[in-house]
């Protein structure tokens, strides 16, 4: 790479691209973590609900907190799809590099 200035900087530019993508991928997961523990958490909610026969409008906010946590969680994953994909084309961008 010292005899070519141009091919350390298109390396550091897809090492750059790379990392950045990495660190996506790894917000989201651990945004998905947080997710997928919400909604176990509604979940013992609906238990406790259903155990002690709570009111019809508490019912109805913990289906709607549901749905809620069900969307965001699919959101979510829809968005790690996305970035994994990036993170899949900066690595393959870094690799051609080795070539």
């Amino acid at each position: 790479m010292g005899e070519n200035p141009d091919l350390g900087n298109t390396a550091q530019a897809a090492l750059l691209r790379y990392r950045d993508a990495l660190a996506r991928v790894e917000a989201i997961e651990f945004a998905e973590e947080k997710a997928h523990q919400a909604l176990l958490e509604w979940r013992q909610r609906v238990e406790v609900s259903i155990s002690q026969d709570e009111s019809l409008a508490v019912k109805a906010e913990l289906v709607e907190a549901g749905e809620c946590a069900v969307s965001q969680l699919q959101e979510i994953r829809l968005a790690l799809g996305a970035a994994t994909l990036e993170l899949k084309a900066a690595f393959a961008a870094l690799a051609a590099l080795d070539d």
